[in-house]
């Protein structure tokens, strides 16, 4: 007898930590699955030929619902019954898709677990552009080693150091993606080893005033720029040094006002991040709320306030005020020049690394640990740097700025 219902369905619970999945039996080798990435599968067990138990997934909830999981699952029975291997059928049915179609699907498949839309943003240009124009409408058993280490210099040829690895990294995953699913049966990209054709990655250096003179210049510059949604965005780069890509996406829902915080998912870290916003950061964002035209973000776009300001908008600014974004400071030179200043006014490294978003302690406990024990420390960190910017602007005198612990 069945055992399953909409509502068992419905409340059906996502597995706990350290459990891949959760499974529900409705009967005659019918299974509800809650895997842990979100998915939920159905699928079929059975016995082939040889006797060996297998598994088929034949749809996933609830696109397929209960019922029409029932009649898929008579449908492999009566297969069974006539001596037909459903797995090898449902193989031999599937089309085998070229390499643009099946990068496509990796990708649409891919990105649903992504936490970031400038991720999306990149990755659907670089594959639908990039790898499009390279590999067209080849089909995949065509694409070899060498058509991938072809196309990978002249990526590098093009000084895109980063890039090539980054579609290195998504060619590995297509091809993987697609060997499970039959449509290959080997990975091309997987057998080239980019240390022995390629070289080093050089991280590229991003200029930044360190120096307060610089800073104090900086600061005047910035708060005089014309177009006000840009001029607050810029002035909270400096309040805030947060990520640029971060800082653009900014949305109301993850400002908290009574606790005086911006709390955020950082996907380059994999965390939640809390940025306490000084007084002067919460003036900004009273000003910008009569800008932002009732948009989700605080920096809305020009031409659509459901976007938030493109990623060229920040540079492009400091740009037009006459300042160098290649040798002198750019958009994400914010986050150095707090760093280095920071630094030497005297305040721990711990406090910085972490408003910097970046992983103190090994473990996943030891970091959320001390995320939380420095949170007030931060607090008054990040108005005391809110107030010596404000000094050097306005050429008062700095020295008291100096840390003398908390």
């Amino acid at each position: 007898m069945a055992k399953l219902t909409a509502t068992t369905l419905r409340n059906m619970k996502k597995p706990d930590q350290g459990k891949r999945f959760n499974r529900l039996y409705d009967g005659h080798g019918l299974f509800a699955y809650y895997m842990r990435r979100g998915t939920r599968p159905w699928r079929f067990r059975y016995h082939d030929t040889d006797g060996k138990e297998r598994w088929i997934t034949i749809g996933e909830y609830p696109s397929m619902s209960l019922g029409a999981a029932r009649v898929a699952a008579a449908e492999i029975r009566t297969m069974l019954a006539q001596g037909i291997d459903p797995k090898l059928a449902k193989q031999k049915k599937t089309a085998v898709p070229i390499f643009t179609e099946a990068a496509r699907q990796w990708l649409e498949h891919a990105s649903k677990n992504w936490r970031s839309d400038h991720t999306k943003e990149i990755a659907e240009v670089w594959v639908n552009n990039d790898l499009q124009h390279a590999f067209g409408g080849m089909a995949l058993s065509d694409v070899n080693a060498g058509h991938i280490v072809a196309f990978l210099r002249q990526v590098e040829a093009e000084g895109h150091d980063y890039k090539l690895r980054r579609i290195y990294g998504y060619l590995k995953r297509i091809f993987s993606f697609s060997i499970s699913n039959g449509w290959c049966s080997h990975n091309p990209a997987a057998e080239l080893v980019l240390r022995d054709l390629f070289r080093p990655y050089q991280k590229e250096k991003r200029p930044a005033f360190t120096n307060e003179k610089d800073i104090a210049r900086l600061m005047r510059l910035i708060h005089g720029y014309d177009n006000l949604t840009v001029r607050h965005c810029l002035i909270m780069a400096s309040l805030l040094f947060a990520r640029p890509g971060e800082l653009r996406r900014m949305k109301w829902a993850e400002i908290d006002l009574e606790k005086r915080e911006w709390r955020y998912f950082v996907t380059k870290v994999s965390k939640d991040h809390a940025v306490p916003l000084s007084s002067q950061a919460l003036t900004i964002l009273a000003e910008q709320k009569k800008l932002s035209w009732c948009s989700d973000y605080v920096f809305p776009g020009h031409r659509s306030n459901k976007q938030p300001i493109s990623e060229n908008t920040l540079n492009a600014a400091l740009r037009a005020l006459g300042i160098d974004t290649k040798r002198e400071h750019c958009a994400h030179g914010f986050r150095a020049m707090a760093r280095t200043s920071l630094a030497e006014l005297g305040y721990p490294k711990d406090y910085i690394e972490l408003q910097l978003s970046h992983k103190i302690g090994r473990s996943e406990s030891e970091q959320a640990y001390a995320r939380e024990q420095h949170l007030p420390d931060r607090h008054q960190m990040m108005q005391t740097w809110a107030d010596y910017l404000d000094a050097l602007r306005n050429g008062d005198d700095v020295s008291h700025f100096k840390y003398k612990g908390i």
